[in-house]
């Protein structure tokens, strides 16, 4: 157990505060200790492979994360921890260091006396990259240095992740521009790319109870009896709850569910669409409808008519049906997904009520979800529960997971 003495120890003195992290295996734990006449501290996230502290740099009044890590030798369960590093600094708004042992290296030359692995390293260095650190290298290192650190400052991974939009935006064009020269003429550039998406896409035969059919009709048939008996309406007799519901919405959030749609609620559904989406079936993308929005804003009136009168015009909801293989070389219809391209109109509207459930669906859902809500993190779980494991481990305790 690490306490004042042992820091002291280390610190030289005892005007310091600490946070330190949980033994695990062999290796002695994460410490970290600072000056409070330098840096005071807010709250700090201990768990198995990292200790993260949050809080001000006195001296120039500014904001830091700083995380130490300790990454454990298991390739997934690395991951696993880098994932819920990167979305804990995405969500730090302010300065981040990250420094400590990562039981990894960047490039080979860094491979010492064991084998270098090129797709562990692929990884680790995405995780820096998407996490917008930059590598600082550390000189006369000692014992109580880390071995690695990297510094993430706000307004530069803004500026760098700008960059790499724009760079992927005029690759895109670049695409565009080769298709439009080569792809649209009677040339063997076009012939050779419909052949081969023809090839990837089409349905050649259909196993059916043991039977190949390879009869286009039949095909057909078969298809849409099986979605339909997966998509029919359901039986009249269904389950029913009855009881009270744990969480409710107030009076005030049903009437913000059901309030009039707005102009400037039209437009930031649009705007969330994004702008490099396929064309939709009237052939527009929203690229377009952004483009000359002062144009066409008002002919955009039909989404609000869609929620006074709670119908589509005719053909504002039309849409197109592709099969998709779940698997390579797919025979049977089960292992086929159905996926649609919806119309701009229907696109918009369940942007907007997406939009209005998102803020109610915090108050809805229980906090032990910790997937497909804002600000919860999937990753959550496994952590909590490897904590779980190694607290039982240590207090050698019989326990039982479900």
């Amino acid at each position: 157990m690490i306490d004042n003495f042992c820091v002291k120890n280390c610190w030289g003195n005892f005007s310091f505060e600490f946070v330190c992290g949980p033994f695990v295996g062999n290796s002695g734990g994460t410490l970290c200790a600072w000056d409070p006449r330098m840096f005071h501290k807010h709250n700090s996230t201990i768990s198995n492979y990292f200790v993260a502290i949050q809080g001000d740099w006195i001296p120039s009044a500014k904001r830091y994360l700083i995380i130490s890590v300790y990454d454990p030798q298991e390739a997934f369960v690395k991951r696993m921890l880098w994932s819920y590093l990167n979305h804990v600094i995405e969500r730090w708004n302010g300065e981040t260091i990250l420094m400590g042992d990562f039981n990894e290296v960047r490039y080979k030359e860094e491979r010492f006396g064991t084998i270098y692995n090129n797709h562990n390293a692929l990884a680790f260095n995405s995780f820096i990259s998407s996490s917008g650190l930059e590598d600082v290298r550390l000189r006369g290192a000692t014992s109580l240095v880390p071995n690695r650190l990297w510094v993430r400052d706000k307004k530069e991974s803004a500026s760098m992740k700008k960059s790499q939009l724009k760079e992927a935006t005029e690759i895109a064009q670049k695409v565009k521009i080769n298709w439009s020269i080569e792809g649209n003429e009677n040339s063997k550039f076009f012939h050779g790319m419909l052949n081969k998406k023809r090839n990837q896409h089409a349905i050649s035969g259909i196993l059916s109870e043991g039977n190949w059919i390879e009869d286009p009709n039949s095909v057909k048939n078969e298809i849409l009896s099986h979605f339909n008996e997966r998509f029919d309406s359901p039986c009249s007799s269904r389950l029913i709850l009855d009881g009270e519901f744990l969480n409710k919405l107030s009076a005030d959030q049903n009437l913000d569910l059901e309030r009039n749609v707005t102009n400037e609620e039209i437009k930031r559904a649009m705007w969330d669409c994004g702008t490099n989406k396929s064309p939709r079936p009237d052939g527009f993308t929203f690229g377009f409808y952004r483009r000359y929005w002062d144009t066409i804003k008002k002919d955009v009136e039909a989404v609000s008519y869609f929620f006074t009168s709670g119908t589509f015009p005719k053909g504002g909801n039309a849409y197109f049906i592709a099969l998709n293989p779940k698997m390579q070389d797919a025979k049977v219809v089960k292992y086929y997904r159905p996926i649609s391209l919806i119309g701009s109109l229907y696109k918009i509207i369940v942007k907007i009520l997406a939009n209005r459930l998102v803020g109610v669906l915090k108050d809805l859902v229980n906090k032990v979800q910790s997937a497909f809500i804002v600000n919860r993190q999937i990753l959550d779980g496994p952590f909590i529960l490897d904590e779980l494991i190694h607290w039982c481990n240590s207090k050698k305790k019989e326990t039982m997971i479900f």
